[in-house]
């Protein structure tokens, strides 16, 4: 078995039993090769983007005009989403937590048919 192969093993059973904050350590280091251009670094960020701004057209399709992103890479993806996208966009007035509370207390809400 080459190196190579051993590395590829490791690296899909690491990804057995990784949890979203594994693979969040990661992002530190795409965004920083991505702003010295390199191409598989912006790919990847592009996807990303591209793959929330899917979500974010869908929100916006139901009535969202305004939408906070939350997470460890909110802040930075935003240059990565397109004009659109980014005038929607808004600054947290909470956490998740008080998200959630609010509309617990809401009957009816615009998210939801």
């Amino acid at each position: 078995m080459t190196h190579f192969n051993h590395d590829i093993d490791a690296i899909v059973e690491w990804s057995k039993s990784a949890l979203p904050r594994d693979y969040g350590q990661f992002s530190p280091a795409i965004f920083e090769y991505a702003y010295l251009n390199d191409s598989l670094a912006k790919s990847l960020l592009q996807q990303t983007a591209d793959d929330i701004e899917m979500f974010l057209c869908a929100l916006n399709q139901r009535g969202a005009d305004k939408i906070c992103l939350m997470g460890s890479i909110a802040e930075r993806i935003f240059d990565w989403l397109s004009p659109a996208a980014q005038r929607w966009i808004v600054a947290p007035q909470g956490d998740a937590m008080d998200g959630a509370l609010m509309m617990a207390g809401i009957e009816k809400h615009n998210l939801y048919e």
